[in-house]
Formats: structure tokens, C-alpha cells, sequence
């Protein structure tokens, strides 16, 4: 698509050209989108639409008949593993109309034209849309397809305690919550733990290569996770909170099993992504790892977002994780090759932009 003139409205959808419209582009994230002001939303379109490794992506912009640029859309490339293939999917992201032209229908068209355009190129589009664009989604036709999970678990019952109790028996009743939370964390971890080294690590060596070669033609679509991928989403990208790498290992070879890439957020840990092939025994060791260190650095609670086959739910329930809230995931098939709908989603916050 170059041009598509909105029936009945002096708007236009067209195509961004990065060299040409990326201030532009800018401006409308800095005034729209929450966090992309300034340099933040400059290292943004570099990461996600210039420098992604599995791709260039995709801007479309809504554009007055003075041709001033009001909306846009983006679309950002995905390699996915599905089954014992690849496909290449795209992320959609950045969807922010200027104030003064946000009425339902060039926010419509916005929508429409640009996926209409977008998915002609790629297997499928997914993507995370907030309660605002859900809206618009649903009036374009499009409805969730899944949804993503925050599970949690509880630390330190301090303070959830002082929430509803009085300081001082808030603090006496959690030196004896505390010892409970803590064998419960306990109960399971040596089978979970056996037979693997812990280590922290600060960049994603070749070992995760062959981590993911080992785990290529899974029983679910997920995205590739190479060590260039990895070190583009969490050494490169924009990131919200500094990150860590717990890896588990073998003694023996020193070859990495599964790891878990991890933050802090205001007291709270958040597991970022998750990975450990096709063994739960293993993520839910990287689980209760997590937990161990998320406890050590001081924090209260630990969450993580994830869709995932039902082999991998028992294991967060073992490992002390329940379900706080979900998130709809839009997915739409595109026109290329190798989407296969009947698989289940592997989803994390690695997935979303």
C-alpha cells in the first residue's frame, strides 16, 4: 500500500518513510504514548523498525489533506519456531492518534488499512492492546484470540499484612507467616534443583544458541530465542528496569538447560522471560531460583506474564505462583507461510514491544 484515501474523510493511510517522517513519527509518540518522549521514543524506532535482527518493521501513518501526520501504527518483525519450522510474525505496536482526530473513524481506518497491509507480508500479527485500542480493535472486527497471565507469589507477608492489619501485629503475625512461606518454597525444590549449577551471567553467549537449536520443534509456536535475539530484546531495547540472567546449568558440560532473565521494579521482581525447552522440571527449578534470589535482594513479590502449554502450569503452582489477572492477546493470520492456529502460544514479556 502507498496511498488509501479514507471513504468520506480528508484523511489518507499511507506508508511511512522512516527517513522522511520520523520526526514526525516522534513527536506523535512523545505527545501519545506513555514513556517514548525524547530520546526514549528516538532509541525505540531505531531498535524495533531499523536495528530488529529478524527484520525491518513497518510505519503507517495517518495523514490530513494538508498531509500532516496524525496517527500511526507500527509493526515490529518476529521470528517464531512453530512446530519444526519458522515463521516470521509481526509484533503490532505504537498505535497513537493525535488529539483533535481521534473520533472513532480515522482511528478505524488507521487500524484496518495498516494490518490490511501489514499482514500480506508475514504469517500472523499478534499483539497486546491496551483497554483503549481494544476498543477499536473489536469495532475492526477483531477479537482476542488468547490471553496472557500474571501469576505471583508472595515473599514477605509483611506487607500484605499491614494493608489490613495495625502495624505492630502486621509485623508480629509475619514472623509466623514468613517460616511458612518459606518451607512452602522449599517442599519440591531439591527434586527441582538436582543435578544443575546456578550462575549469573551478563551477556547471552553461544550456549543459549544451542539452548534453542536443542529445542527447535517444540509442541508450541513460540518465538526464536538466539543469543542475538536475547541480547537485541534485553541488552539493546529499551529497558524499563535493569536486568539479570540466572542460568541454569549442567555440572558436567557446563551447557545451558534453561535461564531466566529477571528485574526489579519498586521492591517487586519481575520475571522478564523464561525458558527451558521442553522440560517443566527445569523452569520450574529457574521458578523457584528466581524466587530465591528475588527473596535475597529484599523484595516482597515476584510475578511473571506468561501464556504457555498446560505442561508448564502445574509447575508454577508447585513452585508457589498464582494466577493475579490477565491480558488479551489479539492474534490475526496473515498471508504467509507457516502459521499453524491448533498449537498453543508460548508468551512472555520477551514477546510484547
Amino acid at each position: 500500500m502507498d496511498v488509501k484515501t479514507v471513504s468520506g474523510t480528508p484523511y489518507r493511510v499511507r506508508k511511512a518513510k522512516l527517513s522522511e517522517d520520523a520526526p514526525a513519527i516522534l513527536q506523535l509518540w512523545a505527545d501519545g504514548l506513555d514513556g517514548l518522549a525524547g530520546e526514549a521514543g528516538a532509541k525505540k524506532l531505531e531498535w524495533l523498525y531499523r536495528e530488529n535482527p529478524d527484520g525491518a518493521g513497518e510505519v503507517f501513518v495517518l495523514v490530513t489533506q494538508e498531509d500532516d501526520l496524525v496517527g500511526s501504527k507500527g509493526f515490529g518483525r518476529r521470528a517464531f519456531g512453530v512446530g519444526e519450522g519458522v515463521a516470521t510474525g509481526a509484533i503490532m505496536a505504537d498505535f497513537v492518534v493525535k488529539p483533535g482526530h481521534r473520533s472513532l473513524g480515522p482511528a478505524l481506518s488507521l487500524l484496518k488499512e495498516s494490518i490490511s497491509s501489514a499482514k500480506a507480508s508475514v504469517a500472523f500479527l499478534y499483539g497486546f492492546p491496551n483497554k483503549t485500542a481494544l476498543g477499536v480493535f473489536k469495532r475492526a472486527g477483531v477479537e482476542p484470540t488468547l490471553e496472557i497471565r500474571r501469576f505471583a507469589k508472595v515473599l514477605r507477608s509483611k506487607h500484605l499484612l499491614r494493608e489490613r492489619l495495625p502495624k505492630g501485629l502486621a509485623a508480629a503475625l509475619s514472623l509466623v507467616t514468613d517460616p511458612l512461606i518459606s518451607l512452602m518454597g522449599i517442599r519440591g525444590s531439591a527434586r527441582a534443583l538436582r543435578n544443575l549449577r546456578w550462575a549469573e551471567v551478563a551477556d547471552f553467549d553461544e550456549r543459549f544458541d544451542e539452548l534453542w537449536a536443542s529445542s527447535e520443534g517444540g509442541r508450541s509456536l513460540i518465538a526464536v530465542r538466539s543469543g542475538e535475539t536475547l541480547r537485541w530484546r534485553f541488552l539493546r531495547g529499551p529497558r524499563r528496569v535493569p536486568v539479570k540472567v540466572l542460568v541454569a546449568e549442567s555440572p558436567k558440560t557446563g551447557k545451558v538447560a534453561g535461564y531466566a532473565v529477571w528485574g526489579l521494579d519498586e521492591g517487586k521482581a519481575l520475571i522478564l522471560d523464561i525458558f527451558a525447552g521442553p522440560r517443566p522440571d527445569i523452569f520450574e527449578a529457574l521458578l523457584r531460583g528466581c524466587s530465591r534470589k528475588a527473596k535475597q535482594a529484599g523484595c516482597d513479590s515476584i510475578s511473571v506474564e506468561i501464556s504457555c502449554p498446560r505442561s508448564f502450569e502445574k509447575p508454577l503452582r508447585r513452585a508457589g505462583f498464582i494466577q493475579r489477572g490477565s491480558s488479551p492477546v489479539m492474534v490475526i493470520k496473515g498471508k504467509g507461510p507457516g502459521f499453524e492456529s491448533g498449537l498453543p502460544w508460548y508468551l512472555t514479556n520477551f514477546d510484547r514491544d
